[in-house]
C-alpha cells in the first residue's frame, strides 16, 4: 500500500528539483543584454547558454545509453536463465513442505511419514511420490556432509571434503525428474535404517574417482563407511548459474525433518498442491504445511530477482529515454526557431530543402553520438560492477553493446527529425519578414 511518508518524500524532491532547476534559466533570464534585446538580436542567449543547453541534452542521452545497456544485459541475461536445464522439475509436479510434530519416536513418525505418502499418490493424476530433507535450490538453508575418499587429499586447511547432501526416499528420483545413469535406486532396505548406501551425482563421481567406475566404491563420512549403488545427473544444488557441484544422496530416516513432498502429475501441479494441503489435515491433525506450489514455480523462483531488475531497470531506461528524446526534441526545435532567418536564406539562395533538413538533424544528431559514446563507457564500468548478478553472459555482451546503441540512435534520428523536418518547409519569405 502507498506509504504516506515515502509520498510525501518523493513530493519534496520533486518541488525541490523543479524549482532549482527552474531558478538556473530565471536567473540566466536577468543577465540579458538588454541592448541586444532592443536590437532584437542575441536573444536566445550566448555559446554558454547553447553549451549548457547541449551538454544537458548529452547528459540525458548519455545516462539513457546507461540504463538501456544495463536493462538489456539483463534482459539477455534472464533469456539465458530461462534456457539453463536445471537437471530436474521438467515434468508437472506438486511441492510441498511439511513438517510432523518432533515429540513422536521414530516408528511413529516413519509410519506417519508413509501414510502421508500414500494418501498423495491415491490422488487422481499422480504418477509418482518422493520425499527430501531438502530440496535443490533451496535458499533457505544448505545441508552438507564431511567426507572423506581414499586416494583424494582434502583442501589445504582441511582434513575432510565437504560435500552437499540430502536424505530421499525411493520414490524421489521419479518424482523429482532426475535420471538415473548408472547403479540402482534406493530400496526399502536402505531406508530408515544406519547410512551405509548412498546414490552420488555425476559431478561427484568425476571429481573424486576420475576415470574410475564410482558404482561400488566407498566413501567415509564420520565414523561410517558407505557404499555408492546409483549414480544420478548432475542438478543445480544452489544456483542456477554454479559449476557442476558434487552431490550426495542418502536414504531418508526416521529422524529427517521437515520434508519436502514432491507429487508428479499429468494434470494441473496447482490444483494439486492446493488438493494435497488440504488432504493433510485428514491424514492427521499433527501434520502441518509450512509451504506449497510448484516444482517449476520453485525453480523460476531463482531468477526472480533478475525478473524484478530487469523489469525496473528496464522501466527506468525508457522513462530516460523518453526525456532524452524530448530534451533533444526541444533542442532542435529551439535551434529551428533562432535560425529561422538564416534556413529562409539558405533556401532563397536555392539551397534544397533535404540539405536543410540533414543540416539541422546533423546538429542534433551529433549531440546524441556524443553522449552515447560517453554512456556506452559508463555503461561498460556499471555492467562490470553488475557482472556478479548476471548469469551466461559478460558485461562486454556483443548483442547488447549492438542494439542498444542503435535502438537509442534510431529513436533519437527520429526525435531530431521531426523539428529538422518542419524547418524544411519554411517559406524563405515570410521567415525573412519575420526578422
Amino acid at each position: 500500500t502507498v506509504d504516506w511518508r515515502v509520498l510525501g518524500f518523493s513530493i519534496l524532491v520533486s518541488v525541490v528539483a523543479g524549482v532549482f532547476f527552474g531558478l538556473i534559466p530565471a536567473l540566466q533570464a536577468t543577465r540579458l543584454d538588454l541592448a541586444s534585446v532592443i536590437r532584437a538580436e542575441n536573444t536566445g542567449g550566448g555559446r554558454k547558454k547553447l553549451a549548457l543547453r547541449n551538454l544537458l541534452v548529452g547528459g540525458q542521452v548519455a545516462m539513457s545509453m546507461v540504463l538501456l545497456v544495463i536493462a538489456g544485459l539483463f534482459a539477455r541475461s534472464l533469456d539465458v536463465a530461462r534456457k539453463i536445464d536445471a537437471g530436474f522439475g521438467a515434468r508437472p509436479a506438486a511441492m510441498v513442505w511439511i513438517g510432523l510434530p518432533g515429540n513422536l519416536g521414530s516408528e511413529a513418525a516413519v509410519a506417519l511419514r508413509d501414510r502421508v505418502v500414500r494418501t498423495v499418490a491415491g490422488m487422481p493424476g499422480v504418477e509418482s511420490v518422493g520425499l527430501t530433507s531438502n530440496i535443490h535450490l533451496n535458499t533457505l538453508g544448505v545441508q552438507s556432509s564431511e567426507v572423506t575418499v581414499p586416494g583424494i587429499e582434502p583442501p589445504t586447511g582441511r582434513t575432510t571434503h565437504e560435500v552437499d547432501r540430502a536424505a530421499i526416499d525411493t520414490g524421489f528420483i521419479a518424482a523429482s525428474g532426475l535420471r538415473l545413469t548408472a547403479g540402482r535406486n534406493f530400496t526399502l532396505a536402505d531406508v530408515d535404517t544406519a547410512w551405509r548406501t548412498a546414490i552420488i551425482n555425476e559431478a561427484f563421481g568425476a571429481k573424486f574417482f576420475p576415470g574410475r567406475d564410482p558404482l561400488g566404491q566407498r566413501f567415509r563420512s564420520g565414523a561410517r563407511e558407505i557404499e555408492i549403488v546409483g549414480v544420478v545427473n548432475t542438478a543445480k544444488i544452489r544456483s542456477l548459474g554454479e559449476e557442476p557441484r558434487p552431490f550426495i544422496y542418502a536414504p531418508i530416516g526416521a529422524s529427517d525433518m521437515p520434508l519436502f513432498l514432491l507429487a508428479r502429475t499429468s494434470g494441473n501441479a496447482e490444483q494439486l498442491a492446493a488438493a494435497i494441503v488440504s488432504s493433510m489435515a485428514q491424514v492427521s491433525p499433527e501434520v502441518f504445511v509450512m509451504k506449497s506450489g510448484t516444482l517449476g514455480g520453485h525453480i523460476a523462483g531463482m531468477s526472480y530477482p533478475l525478473r524484478m531488475g530487469a523489469a525496473a531497470l528496464l522501466a527506468f531506461a525508457l522513462v530516460a529515454l523518453l526525456m532524452a528524446c524530448i530534451g533533444l526534441y526541444g533542442a532542435v526545435s529551439y535551434a529551428v526557431a533562432q535560425r529561422s532567418r538564416e534556413v529562409g536564406i539558405r533556401l532563397s539562395l536555392g539551397a534544397g530543402r533535404g540539405a536543410v533538413i540533414r543540416l539541422l538533424l546533423g546538429g542534433g544528431l551529433r549531440l546524441v553520438a556524443g553522449g552515447a559514446v560517453v554512456g556506452i563507457g559508463l555503461a561498460l564500468v556499471a555492467g562490470k560492477l553488475l557482472e556478479g548478478l548476471l548469469f551466461g553472459i559478460r558485461a562486454f555482451d556483443p548483442v547488447t553493446l549492438v542494439m542498444v546503441p542503435a535502438l537509442l540512435l534510431g529513436v533519437a534520428a527520429v526525435a531530431a527529425y521531426l523539428p529538422a523536418r518542419r524547418a524544411g518547409r519554411i517559406d524563405p519569405i515570410t521567415a525573412l519578414k519575420a526578422e
